[in-house]
């Protein structure tokens, strides 16, 4: 009767392993979708540093264009102020578009396009672009191998009442997925 204690207390202690061992995984992972996301952050951050100075920029040459410029100025406020991924993700499909427009709008300017300062945040944002679709690509590669490893057996049995949920991927919303988002110069 005594190896029988020993049998079921081994039993018991290799579960509790194999549930911290999961929950270790899990967290690991999690971790690395945030510091995922936080890539992503960094570069839109980047990226609405820069407005500032375009908006400086082109001020001067299209007095007229004020709605655009104030869209722009909107759009990298709320993603300024807000916490939410979310939130930051609409606000950049926002700036997206309004950027978009700003550079369109720069055809029409001819000495606009030749201002050197003009010239230079165009490259500095068009290298931002870059550095965001990799990131939003590393971060939605993150994302897949921590739902799956959620959605997975035998972790699937834990992850819910450990507190794991899915993540959403960073997706842009179908108007975006049809248009070309690349700004072209």
């Amino acid at each position: 009767m005594d190896y029988i204690f020993w049998i079921i207390l081994a039993i018991i202690v290799i579960i509790i392993i194999l549930i911290i061992a999961l929950y270790n995984n899990l967290v690991n992972l999690k971790m690395k979708v945030k510091n995922a996301w936080a890539q992503i952050d960094t570069q839109l951050a980047r990226r609405f540093d820069l407005i500032p100075n375009l908006i400086e920029t082109v001020k001067g040459y299209s007095i007229h264009e004020k709605e655009t410029l104030e869209k722009i100025i909107q759009a990298r406020n709320s993603y300024i102020n807000s916490n939410e991924i979310e939130d930051k993700t609409k606000a950049n499909i926002e700036l997206t578009n309004n950027l978009k427009n700003l550079f369109a709008l720069a055809e029409a300017y001819p000495d606009l396009k030749a201002n050197q300062n003009f010239l230079s945040l165009q490259t500095e944002l068009s290298n931002t672009e870059d550095k965001i679709a990799y990131s939003r690509q590393f971060y939605n590669d993150t994302v897949q191998i921590y739902n799956t490893a959620i959605l997975r057996f035998p972790s699937n049995l834990f992850a819910k009442i450990l507190g794991f949920k899915e993540i959403e991927f960073f997706e842009l919303n179908e108007k975006n997925k049809k248009e070309n988002i690349n700004i072209k110069f």
